[in-house]
Formats: structure tokens, C-alpha cells, sequence
């Protein structure tokens, strides 16, 4: 009976850090316009093409749409990695911040709680544990969930792109201990990296393992596939006409393309080898691809019209 008390406690500590994080939340599903059971290739396509229409370049000075940009990437940070939006959907957008008391704590098993009545009731604990771990991971019970193995600790930790695409060193503080920990050029966004011995303290005297799981971030100019990088580029329609030297920024420096006459809108360059350095072979480098978005005059002088209107008629 005295478990009961702790696990009752428990549960409505998790309750109503629950019901807070779920009045604070945001809706990302709708930041998107995708409904909640959006695949992930509709999510993808969905931020995708609201990345074009709101990219800064597009609307430079814009405050309201660089915050909306901001939205939409946090949205689809969460909804492109199936753990992030299972999580997401039982705790709402504070996701991130929920930290609810661990059973090493409350010293509390939930099967402990089930073991002296009826099996049927002893289901129930069963599926509740099954359930706060598919939602919660593993925190919960003192652990991670890689593998559902105590000996393994999953800490996260962010990069920016550019840290991914230039080999870097980060540093945490965890169990009382200050780690070193090199990454290598062209890392990936959930790479897990294990560092081995330098985990959590076990029973038998022995320490466990560390993984660490790398999230990049999203970045403001670049979508990363694959070892590959896609930004756009906007071009005015002269330059569109009739081509000309245009400069692009790469993440190693920016260099100048030439754009080919008559350059529709929509038009896709690729630059050979300006992409991310393969993980492990930084002498390999995927490609970028530049997608051109023809820029329309906003206004016109009366010259610049009549030119236009004659150039019309020449065309028919």
C-alpha cells in the first residue's frame, strides 16, 4: 500500500506538469497546415514548400515573416523525427522541458506496485509501464531508451550546420565529469556517437555507456539531404534574360556562378562538390543545388514600360 502512495504521488506530479505543458503548447501540425496524421514525406513536402515562400532573402526586413520562417522550421524539427513528435503529441510543444521525477528517486517500480493482486489488475501496470515508455522514453524509469538496455545513457546535445560541415570539438558536463568530444566533418543530424565507460554508475561497480546523439539544427539558408545541400537563390529578371555573374553563398565561402541566358524561374543549378564532406572521407563532398526564383520588377518608369510593351509586340 505504501508503493501505491508513492506511485499515486508520482502520477499526479506527471499529471499536472502534463496539463501545463499542453495549456502552454503550440500546435506545429497547424504552423505546417498538415493534419496530425500527416506522413512524414507530406510533412517534408508541406515545410519545404513554405520554406520557399518564406525565405528571408524573399522578404528581406520583414520581421513577421522571418519569425514565421522560425516557426515552421521549429515545427518541422519536432514532426521529421518520429521520437520528437511522439513525444510531442502527448506533451504538446514543451516538450523538451519535461522532466518528471525518475522511479530511482521515488525508489518505485510500477510492477512492484501490480505484483501482490489479481493478474488482471497487474495488466493494467504492465501496459502502463509500456505506455510511459513509448511517450516519455526511459527517463522516467532512470535510463534511456537506445535498445531499452540500462547500461547504455542517451545525452543530446545541438550543432549548427557549419560546426557539422567543419570537424569540431564539444564539451559536456555529465555525472560529475567534464568529456572532450570530437566530431568529425560532415556528422549527421540523430548520428549516434558511443563513448564507452563513461555512462551512469551500475551496481555491480562497472559504469555503462554514453551515447551521444547529435541534432543538427535546421539552418535559415540550407535543406540538407543526404550529403547534399539545397538553398535558393533569387535573381532579377535582366539577369534572368539575359544571364550574367551572380554570387551564392556556399558554407565554406561564397563564390560566383554564372547564370545561363534566358534562365527560367524554378530552375535548379547544381554546384559540383560545394555540398557536405562525407562522414569519416572529408576529401568526398556531396553537391549544392541552387534553385533560381526570378525577382518581378515592382514598379515601372514610363521608358521601362514602353520598352517592354514594344518588346511585346516584337515577340507576337
Amino acid at each position: 500500500m505504501h508503493s501505491f502512495c508513492k506511485f499515486t504521488t508520482f502520477f499526479c506530479l506527471f499529471a499536472k506538469n502534463f496539463e501545463i505543458q499542453k495549456i502552454m503548447s503550440k500546435d506545429y501540425y497547424k504552423i505546417l497546415g498538415v493534419n496530425r496524421n500527416a506522413t512524414q514525406e507530406e510533412i517534408k513536402k508541406a515545410y519545404r514548400k513554405l520554406a520557399i515562400e518564406l525565405h528571408p532573402d524573399k522578404h528581406p526586413n520583414n520581421k513577421q515573416a522571418e519569425e514565421r520562417f522560425q516557426q515552421i522550421t521549429e515545427a518541422y524539427h519536432v514532426l521529421s523525427d518520429p521520437n520528437k513528435r511522439r513525444r510531442y503529441d502527448f506533451l504538446g510543444a514543451n516538450w523538451e522541458q519535461f522532466a518528471p521525477p525518475t522511479f530511482d528517486t521515488i525508489n518505485i517500480s510500477i510492477q512492484d506496485i501490480f505484483s501482490n493482486i489479481s493478474d488482471g489488475v497487474r495488466g493494467i501496470g504492465e501496459n502502463f509501464t509500456t505506455f510511459v515508455r513509448d511517450v516519455l522514453g526511459d527517463t522516467v524509469f532512470g535510463s534511456t531508451k537506445e535498445g531499452d538496455n540500462p547500461r547504455e545513457h542517451t545525452h543530446e546535445i545541438g550543432i549548427t550546420l557549419e560546426e557539422a560541415y567543419e570537424s569540431t570539438e564539444k564539451i559536456i558536463d555529465i555525472f560529475n565529469e567534464v568529456l572532450r568530444i570530437k566530431l568529425k566533418a560532415g556528422i549527421k543530424d540523430n548520428q549516434i556517437l558511443r563513448l564507452r565507460g563513461k555512462g551512469k554508475d551500475m551496481y555491480d561497480g562497472s559504469r555503462g555507456d554514453l551515447l551521444v546523439k547529435i541534432n543538427v539544427l535546421s539552418h535559415p539558408k540550407f535543406i540538407r539531404e543526404g550529403d547534399d545541400l539545397h538553398t535558393d537563390l533569387a535573381i532579377n529578371l535582366y539577369t534572368a534574360v539575359l544571364g550574367g555573374k551572380v554570387e551564392v553563398k556556399t558554407l565554406k565561402e561564397p563564390t560566383s556562378i554564372n547564370i545561363p541566358p534566358c534562365t527560367p524561374n524554378g530552375h535548379t543549378l547544381r554546384l559540383k562538390g560545394l555540398g557536405m564532406p562525407l562522414y569519416g572521407t572529408p576529401e568526398q563532398t556531396g553537391d549544392l543545388y541552387v534553385k533560381i526564383y526570378v525577382t518581378i520588377p515592382a514598379s515601372l518608369t514610363p521608358e521601362e514600360k514602353a520598352l517592354f510593351e514594344r518588346l511585346a509586340t516584337m515577340k507576337k
